[in-house]
């Protein structure tokens, strides 16, 4: 029989991915470099942070379950729709990489089951299909550099016009 603080851990449960060495690719080569930029920038935090800011964040009265970088087969065992509220750790911004764990998430929750999401940043908000398609977009823009290559092309189109300009201003 469970007691009544074991109710309580599995009232609430936190997902973590963690991002181990392993899992990183250490390929070289010019998608490799872009890869390892790309992961530059989303600044995400380490594991430990992660747990120590769940800790901190949640209080005592949760489980944690650590799911490795991209088998998300580990939450069939979570117990995830008895739970009251499920929360997401993103170690970065916008969730990079939790596309298949927030599709399972959604599917394996209970219908009154509260999902949030606690980020690197310590910003916690909730998690509804309408606000992840949102970082969904904003995951594939990042991921396809689509702001840079805006800003490159709006540069290449410009400079014409620029060098024409001062030409006619006489300006060298």
């Amino acid at each position: 029989m469970e007691s009544g603080t074991d109710r309580n851990l599995n009232d609430r449960i936190a997902v973590a991915v963690l991002i181990r060495e392993a899992d990183v690719n250490p390929a070289v080569g010019a998608l490799a470099k872009l890869r390892r930029v790309e992961r530059y920038k989303r600044n995400g935090r380490s594991a430990a942070y992660m747990r120590e800011l769940a800790r901190v964040a949640l209080d005592a009265r949760y489980r944690l379950v650590e799911v490795p970088m991209g088998d998300a087969s580990a939450l069939a065992s979570a117990g995830l729709p008895a739970a009251k509220e499920i929360v997401l750790l993103w170690p970065d911004a916008i969730g990079h990489g939790w596309w298949p764990i927030e599709r399972r998430v959604l599917a394996a929750r209970g219908p009154a089951t509260h999902v949030s999401v606690l980020n690197g940043r310590g910003r916690r908000f909730s998690a509804t299909r309408t606000s992840l398609w949102a970082f969904r977009l904003r995951r594939a823009v990042e991921r396809l550099w689509l702001g840079e290559v805006a800003l490159t092309a709006a540069l290449f189109l410009a400079a014409p016009l620029l060098v024409t300009w001062d030409a006619i201003r006489g300006h060298r």
